[in-house]
């Protein structure tokens, strides 16, 4: 259909067939990470879906000017059949898409948008007996109900993204679980080496204890760092602020270590 609009109109032909193509290979990746669970490819998909509503928003108002502006009596045959083959396609784009994100659970966006197909089917009926007011009328309608599907799926896209940050935070505290395990085991035994030593006099396993105590202790570190970056960049700043500050400690702890200070 893109392709046949292409022949009616050369110059919008061409970015239609681009948006339809670029449209469908979105959806088309939209229903398996729905049914994977794959929350930031789902939050991703929908914030496609969100833009290719934006750009037939997009179309919608500029036929709008251009039929506020012209009236019915100057239009030749062939620009209301060209106007009435846009609308129709028009139509079918916001119909397809709906059908294609049935696979999300919130469902509210679909009363607005089946709204503005019905309302895009009305306005090609009133270009077809000519009534391009009418047709106007129409389609100010059918933008609007798709402006709020636009909204709808906009907080669909940020429940996907406050689901992507939960399962970040979850995964960040079991990180935190076990970098705690490590460290008390760490504790443990160097609390034990520091009551065996004699004084300044270490012996040769217990030197070696110590500098495998302090690499221990600075690969923690590291991994503690990458779990501030991560919180930080999830906006947890209080929490990644007092990881900032065991990090620091880890450091100090793994250079005492190397330094033969239990």
């Amino acid at each position: 259909l893109a392709q046949r609009l292409e022949s009616i109109e050369p110059d919008a032909g061409p970015e239609l067939l681009d948006r339809t193509r670029e449209l469908m290979r979105e959806l088309a990746e939209m229903a398996p990470e729905m049914e994977s669970g794959n929350a930031a490819g789902g939050q991703s998909s929908a914030s496609s879906a969100e833009q290719s509503l934006e750009e037939i928003l997009d179309m919608l108002r500029q036929r709008q000017q251009g039929a506020e502006s012209q009236p019915s009596e100057s239009l030749s045959t062939e620009q209301l059949a060209q106007m009435v083959a846009e609308q129709q396609e028009l139509e079918r784009r916001v119909r397809e898409l709906m059908e294609r994100l049935e696979e999300l659970p919130d469902q509210a966006f679909r009363e607005p948008g089946e709204r503005a197909a019905t309302a895009m089917e009305q306005a090609s009926e009133s270009l077809e007996s000519g009534d391009t007011a009418e047709a106007s009328t129409r389609e100010k309608e059918a933008a609007e109900q798709l402006d709020e599907t636009r909204k709808q799926l906009e907080g669909e896209r940020d429940r996907y993204e406050q689901l992507r940050q939960e399962e970040t935070l979850f995964r960040l505290s079991e990180e935190l679980r076990s970098l705690l395990d490590g460290q008390i085991a760490i504790s443990v035994e160097t609390r034990q080496l520091d009551a065996e030593r004699e004084g300044d006099r270490l012996s040769r396993t217990q030197r070696r204890a110590l500098t495998r105590l302090s690499e221990e202790q600075r690969d923690l570190g590291v991994r503690t760092a990458t779990v501030q970056t991560e919180l930080g960049e999830n906006d947890a700043l209080v929490f990644g602020f007092a990881v900032e500050q065991v990090r620091d400690d880890m450091e100090a702890i793994a250079d005492r270590l190397s330094d033969q200070q239990s």
